[in-house]
């Protein structure tokens, strides 16, 4: 596995390319900042696939992405063996000119992940930085060719070390005559001549060797832009040469420069805003990570995760364009630039979900037994312990085999699971072996018998595009059409017979049946949402005889809202008409007498 930071990012890249490129499949995994930013964002069985992202919506927009996982599956066809290399990519918010990111840490998240051995030293010491969209047309306009950086929003330290050489230079130009020189360095506590290379101011919002390019390039630039008859150099140490030349020498450096740039980075000036090299420079080590992600759009590789829907939100808000208001805009986009995503949580349902009585390699009494004995739950890590698990293990002992990632071995005890790296190797590893298993189920086969990468693919392709929802009305959403109707039991209704009615008693005593939501509809009435049939009808069975609560099958033309209202109105209005035929009635007895 590759740990990738800022410092070696630019060494990795290729190396990167080359794999994504090369891949049959790529698994994904992230790490975020939290979960949710508020209560009332946390999933419901209530929720449609569209409420579901509604929520998610309102609370992701300020969450990150801090460790983002890759794993590429390469297909030996001549071996019928999958290859695979894994790199974790440390990510962190830019903070450069008008760009400030900010955003949300949750704290059981944070304290979690430190928890599972997460390095945040690492993260803020060496974090590879990005810039969304939104914040590259920001950087471009603060950057766009001719405006001084100082004309710019920029920090008070920042605008001294500007300020301050710009003076210097200021100071000695004038009377300097081409080819003669002097030197600076590119702090602010130094006299004119000096340099002192310890004097090293540190900068806490980026890694320091990403701080000091970034100095760096805004110096030079500024200092060109402000004096037409010099160039600088860069030196050992941080130091920066300043020359005294010619304007036929400073056309041809500059062309020079251009030339330089662009074979480094390829033709890549916006066409919106046009900046020069320099800050196409700056700009580019500030895209970083956002080359990566853009590696995974062109690749056209299907895309694994497992419970991927929050990472997938994340990741497009992150690195690729806001999230659309509608829902069905955000399955277009999605789908667009990723054609083919599997999640492995939603297809380990379904394959536990299937007869396994077809199953030859068990008989008798095990034979009936087989679903309940696959994964008690269906996380990653269980899912993957099962399958190196011995029944794991005998059950797929002819799928293809997959090469051991570098620098861990997955049948020892080196893992560590919510590393974004080893998850998102776990993730393509389940994706492949429940491929394996599925096939065996749909065909009968013996585990004795192999099954090629073709025919495991073939079996699990009716998956393809079903991000699993969890806790939601739905399974999973369909990102390449319609979702599927609601998969869960019907409502139930719920009254109380004494005292108003308690939502949070209520869902406490109902938790011992299994999983349930409860949405209040009234003062004494709520609704229940169970997650399984078995927990509906034991909830129906086991508050038939109580007094204190009354729970029914939901009946919308008696237990919705409209009806209740429907009732309500016209029970009123029978009682005004009665009310109004007693007084006629009395008014006209008082007339006769």
């Amino acid at each position: 596995m590759c740990d990738i930071f800022w410092n070696n990012f630019e060494e990795k890249f290729k190396d990167v390319k080359e794999s994504f490129e090369k891949s049959t499949m790529i698994s994904l995994d992230c790490e975020l900042t939290g979960l949710h930013s508020h209560e009332e964002f946390r999933p419901s069985l209530f929720d449609s696939g569209a409420e579901r992202y509604e929520k998610l919506k309102a609370g992701v927009d300020q969450l990150l992405v801090i460790q983002l996982g890759v794993t590429t599956f390469c297909l030996n066809k001549e071996e019928n063996s999958y290859l695979t290399r894994t790199f974790t990519f440390y990510l962190l918010p830019t903070s450069f000119l008008s760009v400030d990111t900010r955003f949300i840490c949750q704290a059981s998240s944070l304290c979690f992940l430190s928890c599972a051995g997460f390095d945040y030293n690492k993260l803020f010491s060496e974090g590879i930085p990005y810039l969304s969209p939104q914040q590259e047309r920001k950087l471009r306009l603060d950057l766009q060719r001719g405006r001084p950086a100082l004309a710019c929003n920029l920090s008070s330290d920042l605008r001294s070390v500007l300020e301050r050489a710009c003076w210097q230079v200021s100071q000695w130009a004038p009377s300097a005559l081409p080819g003669q020189s002097f030197r600076i360095h590119p702090h602010t506590e130094q006299t004119l001549n000096e340099v002192d290379e310890e004097n090293v101011i540190p900068d806490a919002s980026m890694p320091p060797s990403l701080t000091t390019l970034l100095r760096e390039l805004l110096l030079h630039r500024e200092l060109r832009l402000n004096f037409p008859d010099i160039w600088t150099y860069s030196e050992e140490g941080s130091v920066i040469r300043i020359e005294k030349i010619r304007y036929e020498e400073r056309v041809q450096l500059e062309r020079e420069e251009e030339i330089k740039i662009k074979e480094e980075y390829g033709d890549v000036v916006n066409e919106e805003i046009d900046v020069d090299c320099l800050a196409e420079k700056a700009i580019q080590l500030l895209l970083g990570a956002t080359k990566i992600f853009h590696l995974l759009i062109n690749a056209k590789k299907p895309i694994i995760g497992h419970n991927c829907l929050l990472d997938l939100m994340v990741l497009l808000k992150q690195f690729y364009c806001p999230l659309p208001e509608k829902y069905k805009d955000f399955k277009k986009v999605v789908h667009r630039i990723f054609p083919d995503i599997y999640d492995t949580k939603f297809i380990s349902f379904e394959v536990k979900a299937q007869n396994f009585r077809g199953l030859k390699f068990l008989k008798g009494k095990q034979n009936k037994a087989i679903g309940r004995e696959l994964w008690e739950i269906n996380s990653l890590s269980s899912i993957y312990s099962f399958f190196h698990s011995s029944k794991g293990l005998e059950i797929t002992k002819n799928a293809i085999p997959i090469e051991k990632c570098g620098g861990a071995d997955p049948t020892s005890g080196d893992k560590r699971f919510h590393d974004a790296g080893w998850d998102s190797y776990c993730t393509g590893f389940c994706f492949i072996r429940l491929g394996h298993l599925k096939a065996i189920i749909g065909k009968s086969l013996s585990c004795s018998q192999g099954v090629g990468a073709g025919e495991y693919l073939r079996e699990i392709v009716d998956y393809r595009n079903c991000v699993n929802l969890m806790q939601a009305r739905s399974p999973y959403l369909r990102l390449d059409g319609e979702d599927p109707n609601n998969f869960r039991p019907p409502l139930l209704h719920i009254e109380s017979r004494k005292d108003p009615i308690n939502i949070t008693k209520v869902k406490w005593m109902l938790s011992a049946y299994g999983s349930v939501d409860v949405k209040k509809c009234s003062t004494y009435c709520a609704t229940i949402a169970a997650m399984s049939e078995n927990c509906y009808y034991t909830i129906l069975k086991a508050f038939s005889y109580r007094d204190d609560y009354c729970v029914t099958k939901m009946k919308s033309c008696t237990h919705s809202k409209i009806s209740l209202l429907l009732h309500m109105a016209i029970a009123a209005t029978a009682t005004g008409i009665t009310v109004l035929a007693f007084r006629n009635l009395r008014s006209r007895s008082s007339l006769s007498t």
